[in-house]
């Protein structure tokens, strides 16, 4: 009996991991933490909500149009750490793997200093998160059935007055 409880402990403790989903915005932002440090950027996909995919995959697309049309924009591939020959042929995430390259430290030391709710979107909140050197980031996680907690945007913030 108490194997079978032992086992079953361990099967719950691991379900977050496989189902990409967590029970708190605080769990899922320290597991994003914990993954961009790890440089996995993969798991980080994994931790996106379904709406976000798609957002940055229409992006990728917009993206390739507009480097077909626009030859001196197509330096802005750079960004996604390949070449406009990668990007044009790599899976969307596959290009968010790479685009996230050479962030792994990024997060280190990332406190949450802030909460918002958005009464029109009750099952989201924004965490407002400041990176141990000044830099402000607001992570919107939103809760999706049986799924848990999910990262539905990430975006910079301005510093705070009197930091540069």
């Amino acid at each position: 009996m108490r194997s079978l409880v032992l086992s079953l402990a361990v099967l719950v403790a691991a379900l977050p991991a496989c189902s990409g989903g967590y029970s708190t915005p605080d769990e899922l932002f320290a597991e994003i933490v914990r993954v961009n440090e790890s440089g996995d950027h993969a798991r980080l996909w994994t931790l996106l909500t379904e709406d976000q995919r798609r957002a940055f995959i229409a992006d990728v697309e917009a993206n390739r149009r507009t480097y077909e049309r626009n030859p001196g924009a197509r330096g802005a591939v750079k960004q996604f750490n390949m070449t406009l020959e990668e990007y044009n042929t790599l899976p969307p995430e596959k290009i968010w793997e790479r685009a996230h390259k050479g962030t792994e430290r990024t997060l280190a030391g990332a406190k949450v200093v802030g909460r918002l709710r958005d009464p029109a979107n009750p099952d989201s909140i924004g965490l407002e998160v400041e990176t141990a050197d000044g830099m402000r980031f607001m992570f919107v996680m939103k809760e999706v059935p049986s799924r848990g907690w999910l990262m539905h945007e990430q975006r910079m913030q301005r510093a705070p007055e009197g930091r540069k």
